[in-house]
């Protein structure tokens, strides 16, 4: 029986992940779409000064698109506006923030693909990072955390990510590494490439992953004592499991 051909058009709500430039006109977009896959598609004259496109379509918005289907790139036909972050784009320290989360899932969709709730968490990310502008940091470090731990690279934090034990700490640091996936107690820390991190900054971490942002705002100089040293963390961790620097990890705590 021969396969019904798939249509040459389909629409979806979608969050812009991502844009880099293809011409002096056209700009190639990174889309989220509610099932999680992520799209490459060519907005055409999306550049162009007073285009329909660039607004509907900037960085961070969630918008209704219409798409054809080619060979290479997927083209936007039509774009209609649901949510317009416009406000995120315009602070240099929430535009940081929201970077920091949209880049990160970019370079965790390397496949075209990412998990089926992803769009729920960035869009809820984005909202709280743009109802809360004062504790947006914290808000984009848990979600960075919150992230890799729905695509399956969660640190363990509970015992030795080595052999299992309990980790005792003789002082206020424990040995942390990224290749083994954790924290680490004294005799496996010998076999491996550690760094230290605070007792403190394991069970703050701990409770951001674990915690929503409703309880995370509730607490919230909690999760501010910590975000320093837990974005050093995310840094290595993000290095070792992605392969990359997030450009825009530095720019948010700073």
């Amino acid at each position: 029986m021969s396969k019904t051909p798939a249509s040459p058009t389909y629409v979806c709500d979608v969050i812009v992940i991502h844009k880099t430039k293809l011409s002096e006109s056209d700009l190639i977009l990174d889309l989220l779409s509610k099932g999680g896959e992520v799209i490459r598609a060519v907005a055409k004259s999306a550049r162009k000064p007073g285009n329909t496109f660039s607004n509907r379509l900037d960085l961070f918005n969630v918008a209704h698109v219409c798409i054809a289907r080619t060979k290479n790139l997927h083209i936007i036909r039509e774009a209609k506006l649901i949510k317009n972050f416009a406000s995120l784009r315009a602070d240099f320290k929430q535009l940081s923030c929201a970077s920091l989360v949209c880049e990160l899932l970019w370079r965790l969709s390397f496949h075209g693909e990412v998990s089926h709730v992803m769009f729920d968490f960035v869009s809820k990310t984005l909202d709280f990072i743009d109802t809360y502008p004062d504790y947006s940091r914290e808000i984009a470090i848990t979600a960075a955390f919150k992230l890799m731990s729905i695509e399956g690279f969660k640190p363990q934090l509970a015992a030795c990510s080595h052999c299992g034990g309990e980790v005792l700490s003789s002082g206020n640091y424990v040995g942390f590494s990224c290749r083994e996936g954790g924290i680490v107690c004294s005799e496996c820390a010998m076999q491996a490439n550690i760094f230290d991190v605070s007792v403190k900054g394991i069970n703050t971490l701990m409770w951001l992953i674990s915690s929503t942002y409703e309880e995370v705002l509730e607490d919230i100089e909690r999760a501010h004592g910590s975000i320093f040293e837990l974005s050093k963390v995310l840094k290595w961790w993000v290095r070792y499991y992605v392969g990359h620097d997030l450009k825009s990890l530095q720019l948010a705590v700073h």
